[in-house]
């Protein structure tokens, strides 16, 4: 049981099969290229089909580490990142446009970050941050 996001009303729970998780890990395990050498930083809730099975069960299939944090921070998000040696982080659509909103840092570009599994290009995200 997954739940969704509640964007068009409260959020409801969403019976899934074992296959469905399975392919959902393998999706952005093959779109991010996600190896056991990876480290996938997650700041989004568990009960959601992004930490949960694009996150924690990416990990567990690819041999992959998997960092989570209880909820996202925009003030320690690159933090993070850095101190977990994070290499691919996946967010909602929100999350981007919250760090470009944050004032610009020297540290900027300063991550270990290779891919941002997102459902949106933004090349005014990549510019400031680097091509992920």
């Amino acid at each position: 049981m997954i739940y969704t996001s509640g964007t068009t009303g409260a959020s409801k729970g969403v019976p899934i099969s074992n296959a469905h998780g399975i392919a959902k890990a393998i999706e952005v395990i093959r779109v991010c290229d996600i190896g056991p050498d990876d480290v996938i930083y997650s700041p989004l809730p568990l009960f959601h089909s992004m930490a949960l099975l694009r996150g924690v069960l990416a990990a567990l299939v690819s041999g992959a580490r998997c960092v989570l944090r209880e909820r996202f921070s925009v003030s320690s998000y690159w933090d993070d990142v850095r101190a977990t040696g994070a290499t691919v982080g996946h967010c909602v659509f929100t999350i981007p446009q919250l760090l470009k909103k944050a004032p610009p840092s020297p540290r900027d570009r300063d991550h270990s970050l290779r891919s941002l599994y997102n459902a949106r290009y933004d090349p005014e995200f990549e510019e400031r941050f680097g091509s992920l």
